[in-house]
């Protein structure tokens, strides 16, 4: 019997001789919480077991040794502690192979408050999660401005049709070597099967780039690759980018539909910026001095919600003091956007 984590550099003529070649992939991800679990006796808590088993590069056999080095401390440790401590363990042997820890996983990009009312798209969002949901299969493409809620609304869809969300960016799947980055692009669409996960590939135009524009020949590749991907792939895919332009047109092609997403409206800013004055308690004051307040919130014309979450972030280590100032700080936030070719909302 012969073990080996690759064979890729294995001679054909080794291969064929052996009477039976067995393939084990990383489990999906189900098995790998049930998995997990049972390695741990069940200590684990829900959103440990959670946030490991939609890790893809974490097997089973690191779990299980960084379960056995806390079996004879298990019983001194709180069920919290117990997941804590396990997780920063695999984390750093994670990181140690080359992926990514523990902490920057199942984080949803949206928050408790997300709702599609907030989001400016130019079709009707519910209306199309309900088909994607029927037919369990889609390409999608969203474009628009850093912001907008992209990316948030795969995480929100692949929620509501109950499945996990498999993100992969340019530093996941490009390679430095000759045929890497198809091959990890091939992975992906595989793993995204298996575990039947919506599949959104973050910025790209990164992986569709016009092929015309390439200067390399595994520029080319790749993009050619994606695309037979794109073509065989019967589950949810979608594709974020804020260059729309730089995208090919046989990409292009292969989209059952391309959805603009831009800023908030009027009437959106200021039904999601009344919630946040309430949630911060800065509703008195938001009240007293609304007018005003919304006058300058209305030239805001390119006020998107990533800027809220930003100011929000801030306000976490900086409180604000009142509506107004609230206000003044998303002014700030669209005011950086002067390099860009979008009005910065100052009239």
């Amino acid at each position: 019997m012969w073990l080996s984590n690759s064979v890729t550099e294995l001679d054909p003529a080794f291969v064929r001789r052996f009477d039976l070649v067995l393939h084990m992939p990383v489990p999906p991800a189900r098995q790998r919480e049930r998995i997990f679990r049972e390695a741990c006796s069940n200590r684990l808590s829900d959103a440990a077991a959670h946030r490991m088993s939609i890790h893809a590069d974490l097997t089973p056999g690191v779990v299980a040794r960084a379960a056995g080095v806390l079996g004879e401390i298990a019983d001194h440790l709180l069920p919290a502690r117990y997941s804590d401590t396990l997780e920063t363990l695999v984390s750093g042997t994670l990181e140690a192979q080359g992926h990514a820890p523990l902490s920057s996983i199942g984080v949803a990009p949206f928050g408790p408050d997300y709702a599609l009312d907030y989001v400016n798209a130019d079709c009707d969002l519910f209306a199309l999660a309900q088909g994607i949901t029927r037919e369990q299969s889609a390409r999608l493409c969203l474009d628009g401005p850093p912001g907008t809620g992209k990316t948030a609304f795969a995480a929100w869809l692949a929620q509501r049709m109950d499945r996990a969300l498999m993100t992969r960016r340019a530093s996941d799947l490009f390679s430095p070597y000759v045929g890497g980055t198809e091959q990890n692009l091939a992975r992906a669409f595989e793993e995204a099967l298996r575990d039947n996960a919506v599949l959104c590939l973050d910025e790209g135009d990164n992986f569709l780039r016009e092929r015309t524009l390439s200067q390399r020949s595994w520029e080319v590749t790749g993009v050619n690759e994606m695309l037979s991907q794109m073509e065989r792939f019967p589950g949810v895919l979608i594709v974020s980018t804020n260059l729309p332009d730089m995208l090919d047109e046989a990409a292009l092609r292969r989209f059952d539909l391309k959805i603009r997403f831009g800023p908030l409206q009027t009437a959106q800013r200021r039904a999601y910026f009344t919630g946040r004055c309430r949630a911060l308690g800065l509703e008195d004051d938001a009240d007293a001095s609304a007018a005003q307040a919304f006058e300058r919130l209305d030239r805001l014309d390119a006020l998107t919600l990533g800027d809220f979450a930003a100011v929000l972030r801030r306000h976490r280590m900086y409180p604000l003091r009142s509506a107004s100032e609230f206000v003044q700080a998303l002014a700030a936030e669209c005011a950086l956007k002067h390099r860009g070719t979008a009005p910065i909302g100052f009239r």
